[in-house]
């Protein structure tokens, strides 16, 4: 089993996955990652860049 550190920003669960910062929202219907693919734990998972005009960089601005 692979462990990754979890800490909390404003109630909002965050593991942090080699050089990448990754938001665990279950709440969303869609993955949204800088690219259109995403790699964890050894399994490729498709992605979106943005969802409803949202983009990672945008939501890093918030």
């Amino acid at each position: 089993m692979t462990t990754y550190p979890l800490s909390l920003y404003d109630q909002h669960p965050i593991i942090q996955v080699d050089d990448f910062t990754i938001l665990i929202d279950t709440g969303s219907p869609s993955t949204i990652h800088v690219t259109d693919t995403l790699v964890f734990n050894n399994q490729t998972y498709q992605c979106s860049t943005n969802y409803m005009g949202l983009t990672v960089a945008g939501l890093s601005k918030l």
